[in-house]
């Protein structure tokens, strides 16, 4: 969920919403007022996230044909490799 507060600023300052990503998943996170959290991205971080990376980025490769099925709310089913028989896609 974002707030259009959020969406404004994102946008104002040109971080695109693959690496807010990166700093919702591997930032340290700092309590605030509200139960709300502030979340930086710090040296360790940006770190672990560009191991991360490198090692996902080897592993792309083998998804080609790789076919996942989800439902109208998102919800992932199954996912298999595609073949011939399987699907046809249009």
């Amino acid at each position: 969920m974002q707030t259009e507060h959020y969406q404004k600023r994102a946008r104002q300052r040109g971080i695109k919403e693959p690496l807010i990503q990166l700093i919702y998943n591997y930032g340290q996170r700092y309590p605030r007022p509200g139960g709300a959290e502030a979340i930086s991205l710090g040296g360790k971080g940006v770190d672990k996230a560009t191991k991360d990376i490198k090692k996902i980025l080897q592993e792309v490769p083998k998804l080609k044909d790789v076919i996942l099925i989800v439902s109208r709310d998102g919800e992932k089913i199954t996912i298999y490799h595609k073949t011939k028989k399987k699907l046809k896609l249009h």
